[in-house]
């Protein structure tokens, strides 16, 4: 396996070559705000950070009381505090999972509106409510639709 090489170093450095963190600090990445989210203006990143999916799958394998795991898990989205916050402030279930698919829609470059994610939401609960009866009745799970 070939070592890495510090940055810019080496004898056969390509003057033509492009220059990733340039190109990065000059792209077009637009910033999302929310105002008034318990009291607080959040403003998204513009890009899910690298480390989200490993805190994700974290997330979903710790304790289902992990308080600390959900925190870190939010704040890479909206700031280091704001699931404390907002627990703090009262924000029940159905805010917090219209909030949380908002914001990673959004930040993997799929915009949504409050709305349109609530009604996402609102879908996925009644899709677990007939596969949750179906399966209790003994039934079949209805068939999901393609590409849904």
């Amino acid at each position: 396996m070939e070592a890495v090489q510090e940055p810019h170093s080496g004898p056969q450095a390509n003057e033509d070559a492009e220059d990733f963190d340039k190109f990065w600090a000059n792209a077009q990445r637009r910033q999302i705000s929310l105002k008034n989210v318990m009291g607080v203006d959040v403003v998204l990143p513009p890009m899910l950070p690298l480390i989200f999916q490993a805190e994700y799958r974290r997330m979903k394998n710790a304790s289902a009381d992990d308080e600390k795991a959900v925190g870190r898990l939010v704040g890479l989205l909206f700031g280091q505090d704001a699931y404390q916050r907002w627990r703090e402030a009262g924000m029940d279930l159905e805010q917090f999972s219209t909030l949380l698919l908002w914001g990673i829609a959004n930040c993997s470059g799929n915009p949504i509106s409050l709305g349109e994610a609530r009604e996402q939401q609102e879908k996925a609960k009644q899709e677990k409510l007939a596969e949750l009866k179906a399966a209790a009745e003994g039934g079949e799970p209805p068939k999901k639709a393609k590409g849904k």
